[in-house]
């Protein structure tokens, strides 16, 4: 259903998801069944856009039915945090069984590290965090988050300014994997439901399953964050 019908199906109101419909047609729609873990559709956002807007006091999250793998990627993200606690602060990410090995889906997460708040990609190996600092982020703000991840190195952009990060170190494990691709949330350890939730709005999160060049993330980071009203 496109933003316009449900704008008219809801009248201009807000409301709940249930199927965030995937537009690549490679059907990985993510779903919530469990109403009380079903995110609002929140009507106006930035721009007058509407969002999700997820709360993290009641779980709620979107998850693929099936398992998703991606080893190499670059993913954009449009994010307004409400708040940043001591734990992690999931916009998406794997949800699975086994944290050890190579071929799944990592993620991009919110945290406030020792009195900063950092941006990280997990390690494909999920033994070493790619940690990253340097970007004070606030909660008034805002951002296209745009990054690539790959099992030698990651980078991430928070509207426009690059971050600095350290290499991830490990050896690949298992590739046999249970992995879902949630958003709003993100457990490397446990099918459902995950133990890092998110807590604001997302409007918008689009993944390739590769590594796209410096040229076409400035293309896409700027297209989106005019769409947006969102200033780089």
């Amino acid at each position: 259903m496109s933003v316009a019908a449900i704008t008219a199906f809801l009248s201009g109101a807000n409301g709940f998801v249930t199927n965030w419909a995937d537009q690549s047609g490679n059907g990985s729609n993510v779903v919530q069944a469990t109403a009380a873990n079903q995110p609002a559709w929140t009507a106006s956002t930035t721009n007058s856009k509407p969002g999700l807007t997820f709360a993290n006091a009641s779980v709620q999250f979107l998850a693929t039915a099936g398992n998703v793998s991606i080893t190499d990627f670059t993913a954009f993200a449009v994010v307004l945090a409400a708040t940043f606690g001591a734990s992690a602060n999931a916009v998406f990410g794997e949800n699975g069984s086994d944290e050890d090995g190579a071929g799944y889906l990592d993620g991009l997460v919110l945290d406030n590290a020792n009195g900063l708040t950092d941006l990280y990609t997990d390690g494909n190996n999920g033994e070493s965090a790619w940690l990253i600092t340097g970007i004070p982020l606030s909660t008034a703000t805002y951002y296209v988050f745009d990054l690539v991840n790959t099992f030698g190195g990651s980078n991430i952009n928070a509207n426009g300014v690059a971050t600095s990060g350290r290499l991830l170190d490990s050896a690949p494990g298992p590739t046999a994997l249970a992995k879902r691709l949630c958003v709003g949330g993100s457990d490397a350890d446990s099918i459902s439901p995950p133990d890092q939730w998110f807590d604001g709005n997302i409007l918008e999160l689009i993944i390739y399953p590769s590594v796209l060049s410096d040229g076409n993330r400035t293309s896409i980071r700027q297209n989106i964050a005019t769409y947006y009203g969102i200033t780089l």
